[in-house]
């Protein structure tokens, strides 16, 4: 059953994990919007912390980030 766009979802789309180096990164997010192609960069820095966690979220047709040493939680 599909998932009616005006109701609000409080769980991750998707996740993955990946391995990078403490330091400067850069992560190149392409998506589709309605019929678009949409694309966007966040430049970030890993620092000294076991893990970290980054969240991507869309905002209307502009995506956000979110970077944090913990997991998200999601109700």
């Amino acid at each position: 059953m599909p998932i009616s766009e005006s109701v609000l979802v409080s769980s991750p789309v998707a996740s993955f994990t990946i391995y990078l180096p403490k330091g400067n990164n850069k992560m190149h997010i392409f998506w589709k919007l309605n019929s678009s192609f949409q694309q966007d960069s966040i430049d970030f820095i890993i620092e000294d912390t076991e893990n970290s966690f980054i969240g991507i979220y869309l905002s209307g047709d502009t995506l956000g980030f979110q970077i944090q040493n913990t997991e998200f939680l999601y109700l």
